[in-house]
């Protein structure tokens, strides 16, 4: 027996089990963000992406990308990085904080994403190792390396996935940086990377759209607040004793809820927050929106008595079963 290809064999099996592993744990990150535009919603989608390497800072856009990578409409901006324990080979950042703050400021102001997805960007998902992407061999000296320097780290990993067709270039951007003096990434974490990819993308169009959106039409943390218990079954005076808030104040933001979710009812709404339903997509239509499809004629009954006539008036009640 050849001992040395048994023990290859095995090593290359534990390799495979653990990217599997990532592979898992990214999926089920993807799987608990919010159905809905929240305004944490790209913070919590770059959180997710840190799993990909313990330790590691990860940012995510949401932005129409044209030509060499220049940005031309940044929707929104999100950062996150690994908790403190994670963080503590390699990383000598005294105030991660601090550091995510003025990462997420410079996030907002970036003018190109730093390399050429080309065009399979324009319609696809493109990822790679940063220093093999095209255009990005030279990007300690672009864009990126303002963006990246509040953070301390040893290499980058670069994507980029087609977010719908309505707006063409609307994509979703995505970094990912090891934490400093850890080992760089390798072509495994890029595969990792290109299998969830496109998950992420679909998670992000379900929540935000397939149309570009600002920030003021999606959910603040108040009116989440209210939507998470609501999905609960609690009642609004359940929420307001909750929240200690009045009775007025969360209708207030139920209203809004209904309003921004392009809900009908309480169930459309809830049915909305839990990714079932799309936002154009409507289960149940207004009384309205009924009159006008369905044309009610008068209608006589023949060889009737008179009290048997019946007309239906247009305008007139109409009970519809079923």
């Amino acid at each position: 027996m050849d001992t040395g290809r048994v023990v290859n064999g095995r090593l290359a099996a534990t390799v495979a089990v653990d990217k599997l592993n990532t592979v898992a744990k990214l999926t089920e990150a993807v799987d608990r963000l919010p159905a809905v535009a929240t305004l944490d919603w790209c913070d919590l989608a770059a959180g997710s992406l840190t799993h990909l390497r313990a330790g590691s800072t990860a940012c995510v856009l949401v932005a129409t990308v044209e030509g060499p990578g220049r940005i031309t409409d940044l929707e929104a901006a999100g950062v996150a990085q690994s908790s403190p324990a994670a963080r503590a080979v390699g990383d000598s950042t005294t105030d991660p904080d601090g550091a995510i703050n003025e990462l997420r400021c410079q996030a907002e102001f970036l003018p190109t994403i730093g390399w050429f997805p080309g065009d399979r960007g324009a319609t696809g998902t493109v990822v790679g190792l940063i220093s093999e992407a095209p255009g990005g061999a030279a990007w300690q000296h672009g864009p990126l390396a303002k963006l990246w320097n509040p953070v301390q780290f040893s290499d980058l990993l670069v994507g980029v996935t087609r977010l719908g067709n309505s707006v063409p270039g609307r994509s979703l951007v995505v970094y990912i940086a090891t934490p400093a003096r850890s080992a760089p990434f390798d072509h495994e974490d890029a595969a990792v990377l290109q299998s969830i990819l496109p998950a992420l993308g679909r998670r992000a169009l379900q929540a935000i759209g397939s149309d570009r959106s600002r920030r003021n039409h999606w959910l603040s943390p108040k009116e989440q607040a209210v939507l998470d218990r609501l999905i609960l079954g609690m009642s609004v005076r359940q929420i307001a004793d909750e929240l200690e808030r009045s009775q007025h104040t969360v209708h207030d933001h139920v209203k809004s809820l209904h309003r921004k979710l392009n809900a009908s009812s309480r169930g459309e709404l809830i049915a909305r927050a839990l990714g079932f339903i799309q936002n154009a997509q409507r289960i149940r239509r207004g009384g309205a929106e009924i009159a006008r499809e369905v044309e009610i004629k008068p209608t006589v009954i023949a060889d009737a008595p008179p009290a048997a006539h019946a007309i239906a008036k247009p305008g007139a009640a109409v009970k519809l079963t079923g």
